[in-house]
């Protein structure tokens, strides 16, 4: 049935935002173990308590804790939309190398949430970044050595 969206069936489309809202839940109830569990930049909280006028470590930590959160959320945004898009008709989730894949059109896509993400890829050697996630996917044997052409579209404002 798809009540909803009609390239999306209603319970796929249901357990994707239910596992977005659980995912979201974690990463704000668990931000303060996982600053805990990693290692916090002494100079980044010098500039965000210098930046925001924080004159407590109580606040610092409170600053951190939610940038922690919203940190697991935007990644819990991203499982979101992978898993979405992943259920239209063709589509495969892919966690390795690459988020999605058409086989029948012989398509990849990597899902990013915002246009700041797309521009940390390095573009010189994006092609075979693809190509060996590609070789890896399909259990191939590396092709480092062999020619190979990837046709690697990039946009740009």
């Amino acid at each position: 049935m798809n009540d909803y969206l009609p390239w999306i069936a209603d319970n796929e489309l249901l357990d994707a935002v239910d596992a977005l809202i659980k995912s979201s839940e974690k990463a704000y109830s668990h931000a303060e173990e996982r600053i805990q569990k990693n290692v916090i930049d002494p100079f980044s909280s010098i500039i965000i308590a210098s930046t925001l006028n924080i004159k407590s470590s109580e606040d610092l930590n409170r600053i951190q804790a939610s940038q922690s959160a919203l940190s697991g959320m935007s990644n819990a945004i991203g499982t979101f939309h992978q898993s979405v898009l992943g259920s239209v008709e063709g589509w495969l989730n892919h966690d390795t190398g690459y988020d999605l894949e058409n086989p029948s059109r012989k398509l990849i896509a990597e899902i990013k949430n915002s246009r700041p993400a797309t521009r940390t890829l390095k573009i010189d050697v994006l092609p075979e970044y693809v190509a060996k996630s590609i070789f890896a996917a399909t259990k191939q044997p590396d092709s480092s050595k062999r020619k190979k052409s990837v046709n690697c579209h990039v946009c740009s404002e």
